[in-house]
């Protein structure tokens, strides 16, 4: 990934401030290329989830791993996690 980002970075500062052949939708579509491939966000609450379903995992002796790599992400049990974060900061806003 670095290697593209670098090769991109270069061709654009060869082109310099005089761009005859200048060919902004080539170049936008490269850039939406490298993009596409860098890791999306990940929403903090989610992340607190995912560490809180671990420790529920973990107490009661299921493998809590695949809870920390996001493989749950779409289970039961981090989904209420995470709604009830996202309900106690609504709440910490001052929102009914």
């Amino acid at each position: 990934m670095v290697d593209k980002v670098e090769a991109f970075v270069r061709k654009i500062a060869a082109m310099g401030f005089v761009m005859p052949h200048f060919n902004l939708a080539s170049l936008s579509e490269e850039a939406r290329a490298i993009v596409a491939e860098l890791p999306q966000p990940v929403d903090p609450d989610l992340l607190e989830a995912r560490k809180i379903e671990y420790d529920i995992c973990d107490e009661q002796g299921i493998d809590p791993e695949p809870a920390l790599r996001g493989e749950w992400d779409d289970k039961p049990g981090v989904r209420g996690v995470l709604a009830a974060i996202k309900r106690g900061r609504a709440l910490e806003r001052g929102e009914p």
